[in-house]
């Protein structure tokens, strides 16, 4: 396949299921209980209809595949298929409270791991917009993102992870030295509103986030040009797609709000970009 191709799967899924949620058979049953999800979530119909959309449409358009979801796991159709990550919605908590900061995200690799991503896609749902990208490529609807070079700290705004649980007084002074530190509940929103420098960065430890919540933002803003730091074992290039664990990083505007991040913080990070 083409890269064309892979970039028409994500425009075409997330359009969908922006259509499917606002549906009026749908968008009045947001909050009804739909069990757990795969990795242990509580799960509301807003996520089920947005899986389901994805899920057939990943069956349309690919042979081989292995579908990673946040709700319904992992589904393998025949053998070196390509890996297709998904988050139905991000921030499903603030979609049925009426919040108006959630997402899905897609991201498409030729294996398992971070590095193998080629393409991803996320849509904010309450405005329709589409950010996108592929390798050196990234755009907001149309228009192309591309930071400019800046070697200032830029500490005005920063999102932070909503679970702090176990956090060290130093990421406690990081939020007072933070003009206006914001917690969205929504990991992916968070990192991809650093693409339109709404936010300067983003900091998820100690607890860290799944590869569903973070990988296809993380990939659009590498590839804006922005930076980020893996706070685990792991580098940020070899963590695992279909991880069930949780990976603490720093995702920054530039490489000179990162290392102030980390000075603050007094923590070293593994290789990130």
């Amino acid at each position: 396949m083409k890269i064309a191709a892979h970039l028409n799967f994500i425009r075409d899924g997330l359009m969908k299921v922006h259509e499917e949620i606002y549906r009026p058979e749908n968008i009045y049953r947001w909050n009804d209980p739909a069990g757990r999800a795969y990795y242990g979530d509580e799960s509301v119909y807003i996520d089920r209809v947005a899986d389901r959309t994805l899920m057939k449409l990943v069956k349309e358009r690919y042979d081989r595949y292995t579908y990673i979801s946040e709700e319904s796991g992992i589904e393998v159709a025949g053998n070196n298929g390509f890996h297709i990550l998904v988050d139905p919605i991000d921030g499903s908590t603030n979609a049925r409270r009426g919040v108006p900061l959630f997402a899905t995200t897609i991201a498409v690799a030729s294996g398992n791991r971070y590095q193998d991503i080629f393409a991803a896609g996320l849509m904010y749902h309450t405005t329709g917009d589409l950010i996108w990208g592929y390798k050196a490529n990234a755009f907001f609807n149309w228009r192309k993102i591309k930071f400019r070079d800046d070697s200032n700290v830029h500490m005005t705004m920063i999102g932070f992870t909503a679970n702090m649980r176990g956090g060290r007084v130093e990421l406690f002074k990081l939020i007072q030295e933070v003009g206006y530190p914001r917690i969205f509940g929504a990991t992916a929103v968070e990192i991809a509103l650093i693409l339109n420098q709404s936010m300067d960065a983003y900091v998820s430890y100690p607890v860290g986030t799944r590869p569903f919540d973070f990988m296809p933002s993380l990939f659009l803003v590498q590839q804006a040009g922005g930076k980020a730091i893996s706070l685990s074992k792991y580098p940020i290039s070899d963590i695992p797609l279909d991880a069930m664990g949780r990976f603490p990083l720093i995702v920054a505007l530039n490489l000179a709000t990162l290392n102030r991040l980390l000075d603050i913080l007094k923590v070293k990070g593994k290789p990130g970009f």
